[in-house]
This record gives C-alpha cells, sequence and structure tokens, in this order.
C-alpha cells in the first residue's frame, strides 16, 4: 500500500458516514411530512388577507404579512398543510404576483408542499428569478413527482440554472438520475460537469460508485481530484465491505495527498478493529507526514476506547519516531490504558528521548505503585532523571504523597532530599510532621532541606514550634534550619500581624544570644511598626553580637520607617555600624515609590554623613535615578570633587532620558562641556550618548513647549470640573504657589503631550496650572497652538487671551492664539481642567505665521 498526504478536513469524516441532505442555500432544516398524514385541499379560493398582500409584495415593503404567514406556518398541522398549498400556488399563479412575493411563495412550500406543487414548481425551473427558490422547495418535498421533475428539467435547462438543479438533484439522492448526471460530467461546460460529478458523489451508492469509477478514465484531467472526491463521498454511503475496495484504490500514488488522505480515513473509518489498528500503526510508522497527522488526528479521546487502548499497546514494538507521536497523543487521554505501555517502555533498554516521553507521560497515567521506580530513575543524571523528579513533583493519582511519605523511611540521605524537595514542590501540607522531625534532627543538611521545605508548605500554625526550636536548640545548624523556615513562612504570609504575635513574645522570652539573634534575623521580614521597635530596641542590647545582628537587620529592613534610625546610626561612632547603617539608608531613598523631593533629601543627606568614598559614590550614582533638578544640581557640585568627578557625570549622563524633555537645553550645555573636560575619558563614550538621546528629544518635541513648572490639583466642594474653569486659584491671583518642575515619567510615548494623570495625579473635578518662561531677542508676534483635554486657559504676561471651557480629547493645535512676545521675558501660563477621563495638554509655540520661530529661548526655570 502506498500511503501519502492529505487534508485534515478529512479527519471529520471518519467517524462513518453522513447522509443528511440539506444545501448550502437552504436557510433552515425542516423535515418533510408524512404523505399519509395529508388530506386532499380544497379547491381554490380568491386569496385574501396577507396572501394577497404577497401578490404585491416588493422588498421595499413592510414584512408583517409574510410575517403573518410565517406563523401560521408554525402553528399549522400536517392535516392543515395542503390548505395553505393551496393558498400558495395561487400566488405562484397569479399574473399580478411580483417576483418578491413568488420567490416568498416558493420558500414556505418548502415547508408545506407536496405533490400538488410540483407542476407548479417544475415550470420554475427554467425561470432566472425563480429557479433557485423552486427547486429548494422541491428538494425537500417527499413526493417522488419531485425527484422526477428535478431529473426532467436536467434535460432542458442550460448554464448555471442548470448547475443549480443538478445540485439538487444530488441532494435528493435520485439513482434514477445518474445516467444523466453521468452524461452531464462529461460536458464542454467546467461549471456543469462539476456540479455534475458532485452530485453523484452525494447520491452515492453502488451505482453511482461504478459511474464515478467510470468518469476516472473519460473526464478531464481538470476532473480528475473531484471525481475521486465524489467517490470517497459515494463510498460513505455503501456497505464497509464494497466501500472498502474503493478507499484502498484511492490510496495509491497516482492520487494527490488529499485524496489518498480521506481515503485513508475512509479506509479506516470502514475497517474492522485489527485492520484498523494494523492501518494506523502502519502509517504512523510510515514516511508521509501528513498522512501520519491524519491517522493520528482519528486517535481522539473521543474516539473508540478499544481501538485507543489496542494502539497504546502496540507502542512499545514501534520505531521510535512513532512511539513519541503516539505518547504526545495518549499523554493526557486519561481514558487510555496507557500505563501498561509506558513501563514496559521504561523499563526496556530503548530510546533515551522515548524513555523520557513515557515517565512523562507517567504524570497523567502513574499511580502510587509507580513512585519507587520514579525515585530510583530521579536519582540518575540527564534528561530521564529530570523527567522522573518532574513527573514525581506533578502526578495526579491519589496517594502519591503518603508513598512518598512511606520510602522516606527507609532510605537514604539522598533519596530522602529528593523526596522532601518533591513534597515541597507539591505543596504538601501532610508532610509537615515529618518535616519537624527532620528540623530538629541530627542531620544538619537534611535539617536545611526540611527547613526550606517548610518555608513552603508550613503555614503561621507552625510558627510556635519552630520559634520553640531557636529558643531552646543548643545545635546551631538545628537553629539554624528553623530560622529559615520561620522566613520563609513570614516572607510569605500577607497577615504580618499574624506572625508578629508570635516571633515578637518569643523574642522577649529569648535568653541566649543565639536564640536572640535567631529571631532577630526575622524581624525584616515583618516589616511593620512593632517589628521594627523590636529590631531597635535590640540595638541598645548588652551583647555585641546581638547588636550587630540587630543593625544587620534594621540595613535590611524594606520599608522607608527604618530611614531615620538607620541615619542616626550612619552618624554614631561605630564604624562598621555606620558603614551598614549608611548603605542600608541609601538602598531605601532608592526606593522608587517615593517622592522624588523626599529621595533627593535623602541622597544629600547621605553624602553629608558618608565617611567613605564608597558611600558617596552609591549616593550620587542613586542621585541619576531620581527625576529632579534638584539631583542634577547636587551632581554638578560634585562634578568639582576629583575623586567623584567620574561618578557625578556617569549619572547625569542618566538624568538625560528623564531630564531630557523639560531641561533639554541645559543638559546640552552641561554635557557638551563634559565632553572636553580633563579627567572625563573614560566616561566620554557615555557622555556622546547622552548627547545623542538630548537631540533625539529635541528633534521629537521640536516646536512644543516641553519645559513646564505645575501647580495643583486643585479643587471646590461641589464644584467638577467644567465650574472650576472660572474659579480664580492661587496661580491666578498672584499668590504664594508651591511651583514644581515638570518631570515625565521615563515610560512617557510622546515628549510633546503632557499626561497631568502621571504628573499632577490621578483625579477627578479638579484643575492644574503649567507655567514656562518664553524669552524673545526681539517685540514680536507669535502663535500658540494649544490642544487640551479638557478645558483651557491661558494667560501672556499676567493677561487672559485665550479661554476655551471645553469638555473634549486632546488633539494638537485644537485652539490657535496670536500673542504678543514682548523684548525679554515672558510669563506663559496655562490652566487645564478635569471633569473625567483623559487629563492632557500640549502648545506648540511658533511665528505669526505658523512656522517655526527662532528667535526665543523656552524654559521653566
Amino acid at each position: 500500500m502506498k500511503i501519502g498526504l492529505g487534508i485534515v478536513l478529512a479527519l471529520l469524516i471518519a467517524g462513518g458516514c453522513a447522509k443528511k441532505t440539506v444545501t448550502q442555500e437552504t436557510k433552515e432544516e425542516l423535515p418533510p411530512q408524512p404523505v399519509a398524514a395529508r388530506v386532499a385541499p380544497e379547491p381554490a379560493k380568491t386569496l385574501e388577507g396577507p396572501y394577497q398582500a404577497v401578490v404585491s409584495y416588493d422588498l421595499s415593503k413592510s414584512r408583517a404579512d409574510l410575517s403573518a404567514i410565517e406563523d401560521e406556518i408554525r402553528k399549522a398541522t400536517p392535516q392543515q398543510y395542503p390548505q395553505i398549498e393551496t393558498k400558495l400556488l395561487e400566488v405562484l399563479k397569479s399574473p399580478e404576483a411580483t417576483v418578491a412575493g413568488k420567490q416568498f411563495a416558493c420558500r414556505m412550500l418548502e415547508r408545506v408542499g407536496d405533490q400538488q406543487s410540483v407542476p407548479v414548481l417544475t415550470a420554475l425551473l427554467e425561470d432566472e428569478q425563480l429557479s433557485h427558490m423552486a427547486r429548494f422547495a422541491l428538494e425537500r418535498m417527499p413526493s417522488p413527482a419531485a425527484a422526477a421533475g428535478l431529473r426532467e428539467a436536467l434535460n432542458k435547462a442550460k448554464g448555471k440554472l442548470l448547475v443549480g438543479i443538478v445540485a439538487s438533484v444530488g441532494q435528493k439522492r435520485d439513482e434514477q438520475a445518474i445516467e444523466k448526471l453521468t452524461a452531464l460530467a462529461l460536458e464542454p461546460d467546467p461549471l456543469v460537469a462539476r456540479a455534475a460529478v458532485a452530485a453523484l458523489g452525494k447520491i452515492g451508492g453502488a451505482a453511482a460508485a461504478k459511474a464515478l469509477e467510470g468518469l476516472g478514465s473519460k473526464a478531464p484531467q481538470s476532473l480528475a481530484e473531484l471525481v475521486a472526491e465524489a467517490r470517497i463521498a459515494s463510498a460513505r454511503q455503501m456497505p464497509a465491505a464494497d466501500a472498502v475496495e474503493i478507499y484502498k484504490t484511492l490510496t495509491d500514488g497516482k492520487y494527490s495527498r488529499p485524496v489518498r488522505v480521506a481515503a485513508l480515513a475512509g479506509w479506516i473509518s470502514a475497517s474492522k478493529l485489527p485492520e484498523r489498528v494494523k492501518l494506523i500503526l502502519l502509517t504512523i510508522e510510515g514516511d508521509d507526514e501528513p498522512m501520519k497527522t491524519a491517522a493520528i488526528g482519528i486517535l481522539t479521546p473521543n474516539a473508540n476506547s478499544e481501538l485507543r487502548n489496542t494502539v497504546a499497546g502496540a507502542i512499545p514494538d514501534l520505531k521510535p519516531d512513532a512511539q513519541l507521536r503516539l505518547l504526545t497523543v495518549f499523554s493526557d487521554q486519561r481514558g487510555t490504558e496507557l500505563r501498561p505501555a509506558l513501563l514496559k517502555i521504561i523499563g526496556a533498554n530503548g530510546d533515551a528521548a522515548v524513555r523520557s516521553a513515557a515517565i512523562d507521560a507517567l504524570t497523567t497515567h502513574g499511580t502510587p505503585e509507580d513512585v519507587p521506580l520514579l525515585l530510583e530513575l530521579a536519582r540518575k543524571n540527564g534528561a530521564e532523571a529530570s523527567a522522573a523528579q518532574k513527573t514525581l513533583q506533578q502526578m495526579g493519582a491519589n496517594g502519591i504523597e503518603e508513598a512518598l511519605l512511606w520510602l522516606g523511611d527507609s532510605q537514604d540521605r539522598d533519596a530522602k532530599v529528593l523526596i522532601i524537595r518533591t513534597l515541597a514542590a507539591r505543596n504538601s501540607r501532610i508532610a509537615v510532621p515529618m518535616l519537624m522531625k527532620v528540623v530538629t534532627g541530627t542531620d544538619r543538611p537534611l535539617a536545611g532541606e526540611a527547613s526550606t521545605a517548610l518555608g513552603i508548605v508550613g503555614g503561621t500554625e507552625h510558627l510556635a514550634p519552630l520559634s520553640e526550636i531557636v529558643l531552646t536548640s543548643e545545635d546551631a545548624g538545628v537553629r539554624r534550619s528553623a530560622e529559615g523556615a520561620i522566613k520563609a513562612i513570614c516572607a510569605r504570609t500577607a497577615d504580618k500581624e499574624s506572625c508578629a504575635v508570635v516571633i515578637l513574645p518569643a523574642l522577649e522570652k529569648a535568653k541566649s544570644s543565639d536564640a536572640k539573634i535567631g529571631l532577630i534575623r526575622v524581624l525584616s521580614r515583618l516589616p511593620i511598626d512593632k517589628s521594627l521597635a523590636a529590631v531597635t530596641e535590640a540595638i541598645k542590647d548588652s551583647d555585641e553580637k546581638v547588636r550587630d545582628a540587630a543593625v544587620r537587620e534594621l540595613a535590611d529592613w524594606p520599608s522607608i520607617a527604618a530611614a531615620p534610625p538607620l541615619l542616626q546610626i550612619a552618624k554614631g561612632e561605630n564604624p562598621t555600624h555606620a558603614v551598614l547603617a549608611l548603605r542600608g539608608y541609601i538602598r531605601l531613598a532608592g526606593l522608587k515609590d517615593r517622592p522624588a523631593g523626599e529621595r533627593v533629601g535623602m541622597y544629600r543627606k547621605a553624602l553629608e554623613t558618608a565617611q567613605r568614598v564608597e558611600e558617596k559614590k552609591a549616593a550620587l550614582a542613586g542621585l541619576g535615578d531620581v527625576a529632579s533638578v534638584e539631583a542634577l544640581e547636587i551632581l554638578q557640585h560634585f562634578l568639582t570633587v576629583e575623586q567623584l568627578k567620574t561618578d557625578a557625570a556617569i549619572a547625569i549622563v542618566r538624568l538625560t532620558k528623564l531630564l531630557g524633555a523639560s531641561q533639554n537645553a541645559r543638559m546640552m550645555a552641561l554635557l557638551t562641556d563634559l565632553r572636553g573636560q580633563a579627567g572625563l575619558e573614560n566616561a566620554r563614550g557615555q557622555i556622546d550618548e547622552g548627547i545623542k538621546t538630548l537631540e533625539q528629544i529635541a528633534e521629537q518635541t521640536q516646536g512644543y513647549i516641553v519645559a513646564w513648572m505645575t501647580a495643583g490639583p486643585y479643587t471646590e466642594a461641589g464644584k467638577n470640573g467644567g465650574a472650576l474653569f472660572d474659579v480664580a486659584f492661587a496661580p491666578e491671583k498672584d499668590e504664594k504657589v508651591d511651583w514644581k518642575p515638570l518631570i515625565r515619567p521615563t515610560d512617557a510615548a510622546d515628549l510633546w503631550m503632557i499626561d497631568l494623570h502621571k504628573v499632577i495625579g490621578d483625579g477627578n473635578e479638579r484643575v492644574a496650572y503649567l507655567k514656562t518662561n518664553i524669552n524673545s531677542t526681539r517685540a514680536q508676534k507669535a502663535q500658540l497652538e494649544i490642544g487640551s483635554d479638557d478645558g483651557v486657559k491661558v494667560w501672556v504676561n499676567g493677561k487672559v487671551v485665550h479661554a476655551n471651557n471645553a469638555a473634549r480629547p486632546l488633539k494638537q493645535g485644537d485652539d490657535k492664539v496670536k500673542i504678543d512676545l514682548k523684548q525679554g521675558s515672558n510669563t506663559l501660563l496655562l490652566k487645564i481642567t478635569q471633569g473625567g477621563g483623559d487629563w492632557q495638554a500640549c502648545a506648540r509655540l511658533a511665528g505669526a505665521d505658523g512656522k517655526k520661530i527662532a528667535d526665543v529661548q523656552v524654559g521653566a526655570e
């Protein structure tokens, strides 16, 4: 047998024959009513009501009357159909009836029509406007006359009408039309020929199959593929034994891969179980990838369980590639009996990749009985060991953890370590008693593993016994193990108070220095006020080792609350503690969630306190990450300190991305100056990159004002953003204002745009102010192009020049305002309102003609 490529669609038909006859154009599928249920129709009457309305219906009119007829049909019994049929036929016979009305009548006859409709409908088959609706109605009618009418029309119709009628004959599965369809399949019109071939396939059965077989040698090459597909469709409607012979023929190499795949799927489906299994295995071991995919696709979870289990049982005897493919298919199918094959593969000295795949498949198919084997494999090296470890960690069968615990009593240390790690990975709570026992044991390496595992599976209820170990054990290793478990539990427990109510009393009870130190080292995992108070109190302990542990723990404190005591220690006389504390303080200054001003203040204090160059360099590096003009000024100061000059310069370069938009000119001048200074040769490459970044930022913001000072937000109870437009706040009244430089977020994509939510803060029903200075070399007229979300009011040198109390999205240049600039300094002030949603603004300065303005400088200082 030659096996080749196919189409995945063929797999959909592998389950058997589909004999339902529904045309693609049929809107809804209703079963034909039995002839015996029908009664003789009444004589025709004059049309009235909705039926009369159908006569004059066109698509521009209401469908109310049509809907009334549809509703009548839905509610009617089969005995009432003939009366409705008669009225619909009168519509079709009426010379006044519109095309739309007749089409509707045909569509309704699909549901209620029978033998008396056949002559009227067959007469319409050659009408280009009504043929398709007429044939749809005939397709649904059980009367032999309907089939005969369609069959007779094959001799009259031409072109597209004939194509449609051929399709309807196929849907009727009219075996009496086979001879005529065979002749039409040889017609020169390709559409007719193709339709005839397809219809033969739909009719199916022995006679159609024989006709199609004969066409295989007579039809033109352009139809060869369609003839083969039709033979497959025909075979699906035949007895299995006869169908198999056709399928076998079509798997020959002379046919296309799609045909061969479909034929293979049909062959497998029509065969008895032993032959089906043989075909599947033979195909999967073959060389044709698409055919392999077709065969494998049959083995879905919905496929026959006996078939799947038989194929699964044969896997150990296949080639490695076939084994891997089938293991992939069955590994997640819980309903397939795969375990015996897996154990056989693992027990054999076969392909390593196949063995690893079999081990992996035990994740789904393994049982507690397989745990010893997997544990043995997991202790080895290589891919199989990794696969076994992963399987032990993820096996879903009940009793796996109990099996691991039972084995733990009889294994050596290496196996116990593996068991403990596996139980931790499985988050096994039932392992806690065993782990507590190991933590207090004499095997220190094993106790450490148990401690780590307890940190994963233990809970706050285990803190008390673990703390007792720290308090009472004389073995340093045991204490360390218990301490490690406490740290891990406290670190991942969200409720820090529940941990503190156990740990802090235990610390107060501690008598020995070792016990105190062990519990002090836990406190940074509980960064709450009580814990901070306890660690600062421990710094006063009479024991130097306890004090040292407390300072180190404070230096690792994760919250800003530790900053004041750290700074105090950094100023103390103990040089070791001072260095530790100052490093901790500098680390806290780097917390990105703190305001920029607070962070700069902390770095300034660190620089004032530091006695060593190392800590000063750390503080300077931190300043390079704070988007603040004040940070820039501090760094500029340290450019004069020879030991710190390079560090300050590199930090300034890092500030380029943060301040490059609002302080572009200033930073460009600074970096240009730094590039030529002696002593900065090692930083020159970074300085050049900073200059390039500034140039790119300037290009992106061409003409837009990006240097601003900000104030706000301002609100007033009971007033929304629109009402606040006319409320004068401090910036409008020459009152004291806390102006702050506008610093864009590092992730700002559009530098021309100011996102006030990110600059000022989230909120609705508020306003904010933006202020900058425009320095002009001469008195001149200029233009402001403003966009705002929502409203905007503009002052130039204290005079309102524009006001638009809008509620709108941001759009560049929405408002264009002519302004007068005096020679020298000009103050520009914007008020931006916020009702809800986005809160944004932008402003571009141009000449009076709207073109680039060259003789001005904008700065927010």
